[in-house]
C-alpha cells in the first residue's frame, strides 16, 4: 500500500509538470516563474524568443536578464547580436563592450576579436550610412543627383 501511494505521489507529480514541456517557451516560462531572480532563466527564455522569431521580446528578456545581473555577459553579447544584426552599430557596440567589462566573459578571444574589429570599422559603417541616407533622401525628393 505504501509503494502503490508513493508511484501515485511521483505519477501525479509527473502528470501535473507535463504541460511544463510541451515545447521550450513553456519550459523556460515556467523557469523564470519559478525562478524570478535568475539572470539564466531569462537569458535562456530569450533565446527561446529568438528561435520564434520575437526579436523584441528576446531584447526584454535579456534586459531583464541584466537588470538582475549586470555582470553577466552572455544577454550582453546576445543583445549586441541582435543589434548588429539589425544595422544599429552604436547600441550593438555598446553591448559588447558592456559584455566584455562582465565578471567572467565566456569566450574572450573570440569576443574581444569582434570588438577589435568593430572598433576598427566604426568610423566606415557611420560613413557609409550617411551615404545611404543621402542616397534614400535624394529619392524620396526624386532627387538622383546625390546631393
Amino acid at each position: 500500500i505504501i509503494l502503490a501511494f508513493i508511484v501515485g505521489l511521483y505519477l501525479m507529480r509527473t502528470l501535473t509538470h507535463l504541460p511544463t514541456f510541451l515545447d521550450l517557451n513553456h519550459f523556460y516560462s515556467s523557469n523564470v516563474q519559478n525562478f524570478p531572480d535568475s539572470e539564466v532563466a531569462y537569458g535562456n527564455l530569450g533565446v527561446t524568443y529568438v528561435n520564434q522569431g520575437k526579436h523584441g521580446s528576446a531584447i526584454d528578456s535579456w534586459n531583464d536578464a541584466l537588470k538582475i545581473n549586470p555582470l553577466y555577459d552572455v544577454p550582453n553579447y546576445n543583445l549586441y547580436s541582435i543589434f548588429k544584426g539589425a544595422g544599429h552599430w552604436d547600441q550593438a557596440f555598446k553591448y559588447l563592450e558592456q559584455c566584455l567589462q562582465s565578471k567572467t566573459v565566456h569566450f574572450p578571444t573570440d569576443w574581444t576579436k569582434e570588438y577589435e574589429e568593430m572598433k576598427k570599422t566604426m568610423p566606415l559603417r557611420k560613413g557609409f550610412d550617411e551615404q545611404l541616407r543621402i542616397i534614400n533622401n535624394s529619392f524620396k525628393e526624386a532627387r538622383y543627383d546625390g546631393n
